[in-house]
């Protein structure tokens, strides 16, 4: 089970220490002000995001929280506290999401479903997230293909491992799958991290449309500059 949020202490010194622990940083660095909270799926997506985009996202003041996976969505989006303590936007991110498809009402995958869960639950309780998906069925489907390569030589590359997985008939875990399927083990924490210290050592940028989303979010926060079309 997931790590759930421990309710906000009613002394508000008590409440923003309470609250700089659930965004990983100390009471200091939160009075100190950020500028938006990103909600990301799990640690592995707080892991890339901030080893291939942390200068950004720091000097954007953006923290980057983990939802401990999309079974805890609608728990940890709703958090009043959030809203109570940070005057700021609140940014939902999401692997293996068209936002289109939320809009529509017309999900195709579990993740989907629970954003239109979430988009209900939010109208209902007149509130406003931004909303952002990554199109790929994982974070680590955006790591450099040049840098898996090193490690693991017989490694297809993204389209054709995207491409069966889609087409399966079910959807097991992808990291599990994809390490059962093409010995490309990203399963744990520690094999992620050496595959983007290759990529920084390589100057390997991330495949697929994550660098165009991430400056998205940005766009999302107050000050940033307009997005060129």
């Amino acid at each position: 089970a997931g790590t759930r949020v421990v309710p906000i202490p009613t002394d508000s010194n008590d409440a923003r220490s309470a609250l700089a622990t659930q965004l990983g940083m100390n009471r200091g660095e939160l009075l100190a002000g950020i500028s938006g909270v990103l909600l990301v799926e799990g640690k592995h997506d707080q892991i890339v995001l901030q080893r291939l985009f942390g200068s950004q996202l720091r000097a954007a003041s953006l923290a980057v929280v983990r939802m401990h996976g999309t079974d805890n969505l609608m728990a940890t989006a709703e958090l009043d506290f959030l809203e109570q303590y940070l005057d700021v936007p609140i940014i939902v991110l999401l692997d293996y999401t068209k936002i289109e498809h939320v809009l529509a009402g017309q999900p195709t995958t579990d993740e989907e479903r629970k954003l239109i869960q979430l988009r209900r639950t939010l109208k209902r309780r007149n509130r406003t997230y931004q909303l952002v998906g990554l199109e790929r069925p994982d974070i680590v489907c955006y790591l450099s293909e040049a840098a898996l390569r090193e490690k693991y030589p017989t490694f297809p590359g993204w389209a054709t491992v995207i491409r069966e997985f889609t087409n399966r008939r079910t959807r097991p875990r992808f990291k599990e799958w994809l390490n059962e399927r093409f010995n490309v083990d990203l399963t744990h924490s520690g094999h992620i991290e050496q595959a983007l210290d290759r990529m920084n050592e390589g100057a390997h940028r991330p495949v697929g449309e994550l660098t165009r989303k991430v400056s998205e979010i940005l766009s999302h926060l107050p000050g940033a500059p307009p997005r060129s079309t």
